[in-house]
């Protein structure tokens, strides 16, 4: 979404995001996040995401996964495909790194 931030902090993998635009709920959102094993396969990383709260705590311990699709100094773009009506459908987030 247009104008909304993202942050992952690299030393400690946590991140978190405020998201903005018409019926976006724009509270500060948390998430641990890892690399899983890629399980031999060179091209293939994933990015396992799971929500907390503001002291990194997940209640669920419970996660997702996004494809690395692309990855720069600046740009970093996740897919993540999901189910829509039994049929797969991906979703594509584009990422620009903001100077803080």
């Amino acid at each position: 979404m247009e104008g909304s931030t993202w942050r992952f902090i690299p030393n400690n993998n946590f991140g978190n995001y405020e998201l903005s635009g018409v019926g976006c709920n724009t509270e500060k959102r948390y998430f641990v996040w890892s690399i899983p094993d890629n399980e031999g396969n060179d091209m293939n990383y994933n990015i396992l995401v799971k929500p907390t709260d503001a002291k990194m705590k997940s209640e669920t311990n419970a996660g997702f996964r996004v494809a690395l699709s692309y990855l720069s100094e600046d740009q970093l773009q996740m897919t993540q495909t999901v189910s829509v009506e039994g049929k797969p459908f991906n979703i594509t987030m584009n990422f620009t790194k903001i100077a803080e």
